[in-house]
C-alpha cells in the first residue's frame, strides 16, 4: 500500500512541500534562538560566535562524506539522516540555554544540513530527467518564503510565553513530516549516480540562529 502511494506521489508537488515545511519549521526554531541564547542563557558575544563556527565546522567536516553517500548509496538515505540530525539538533538546543547544551546541538545541525543540502534537488533532476527544473524551484523558493514569514510570526508568538518553547514544537515537527516525505518519493531514478548531487553551499548561521 505505501508503495502505490510513493508511485503516485507528484515529484514536483513533494518537493515543493518539502521545501515550504522545511523553510516553516526552520523559522521557528530559529528566529527567536539568539533572543533565548541571550536572555535564558546569557550568553556572551564570543560564545554566540562560536556557536556559529561550530555549525560551520560541523558542516565542511561532513560535506566530503555526504557527497559520497548521496551519490553513489541513496540520495534518500542522505536526507532521511539529514532530517533527523536536524530535528535532533533543534530539539537539543530547547533542553537548555546553557552554552555548552548550545554548542553541543549545533554538531547534528551541521551534519544534518551537510547531508540534506543537495541531495532533494538530485532526487527531483532523477526524477523528471531535468524536465522544467528552473521553473519549480522558483515556484518552490516562492512558497518557501511564505512559509518562513510564517513559521518567524510562529517563533515570535512563542517566544512571548516561553522562548524554549519555539524548539519543541519545531523539533517535534519535523520527524513526522521529515521522515515520511523521502519515504513517499517514488523511486524510478533514485539509485546511485555519481556527479548528480548539487554542489556545496555554506548553511550560514542557520544553526547558530
Amino acid at each position: 500500500m505505501f508503495t502505490q502511494v510513493r508511485s503516485r506521489t507528484n515529484p514536483y508537488r513533494l518537493y515543493i512541500g518539502i521545501e515550504v515545511v522545511s523553510s516553516f519549521v526552520t523559522a521557528i526554531a530559529f528566529t527567536t534562538a539568539i533572543v533565548y541564547r541571550v536572555r535564558s542563557g546569557h550568553l556572551n558575544p564570543l560564545q554566540l560566535v562560536l556557536l556559529g563556527t561550530a555549525v560551520e565546522i560541523s558542516y565542511l567536516v561532513m560535506q566530503l562524506p555526504s557527497g559520497v553517500l548521496a551519490d553513489l548509496v541513496s540520495r534518500r538515505l542522505c536526507v532521511i539522516a539529514g532530517q533527523f540530525l536536524e530535528a535532533v539538533g533543534i530539539l537539543m538546543q530547547g533542553l537548555s540555554p546553557h552554552f555548552a547544551v548550545q554548542l553541543t546541538a549545533q554538531i547534528p545541525v551541521g551534519f544534518g544540513a551537510a547531508l540534506t543540502f543537495g541531495a532533494q534537488e538530485a532526487w527531483l533532476a532523477d526524477e523528471t530527467g531535468n524536465q522544467q527544473l528552473t521553473s519549480v524551484f522558483l515556484r518552490a523558493a516562492q512558497f518557501a518564503l511564505v512559509g518562513t514569514l510564517i513559521g518567524s510570526m510562529l517563533s515570535g508568538a512563542l517566544a512571548l510565553t516561553g522562548a524554549r518553547c519555539r524548539s519543541w514544537p519545531a523539533g517535534a515537527c519535523s520527524p513526522p513530516w521529515r521522515w515520511c516525505s523521502p519515504g513517499s518519493c517514488p523511486r524510478q531514478g533514485s539509485g546511485p549516480r555519481p556527479g548528480l548531487r548539487a554542489s556545496a553551499a555554506s548553511p550560514g548561521t542557520r544553526g547558530a540562529g
